[in-house]
């Protein structure tokens, strides 16, 4: 058995043996920048999450001083100290308190099934 290598290829060995050991760091550079993307995604997400749970809890709070306002005014309205209209505007003020926690509510679960695809959790 004999093993024979040309005395002179133009480089082509070692030009092979340059290209694997490339092609191995590119294959681990692009692992890596696959790592980043997926770790950015994730806090992104998680940051969008904790924003969006603090807007839940604003618009709970809304929604609670719209009904304290709206029990106060309710209570002049019956002793005849305010008019029709601001006992309305009051009611508009918590409907309108609602749908803001609706929105909020709705908007966090979103967030929530972002962070769970870009986590890969099953539903």
């Amino acid at each position: 058995m004999e093993a024979l290598q040309p005395l002179f290829a133009g480089g082509r060995v070692s030009n092979a043996v340059n290209l694997k050991s490339n092609a191995a760091k590119a294959a681990f550079y692009a692992y890596k920048e696959q790592l980043n993307r997926v770790a950015y995604a994730v806090s992104r997400d998680y940051l969008n999450l904790l924003k969006a749970n603090s807007m839940v809890e604003v618009a709970k709070a809304i929604l609670n001083a719209a009904r304290v306002h709206y029990q106060v005014v309710k209570a002049f309205y019956d002793q005849q100290i305010v008019a029709r209209r601001d006992l309305l505007e009051a009611e508009v003020k918590v409907q309108e308190a609602k749908e803001l926690l609706t929105r909020a509510e709705g908007q966090r679960e979103v967030v929530k099934e972002q962070l769970k695809n870009d986590l890969g959790v099953e539903k």
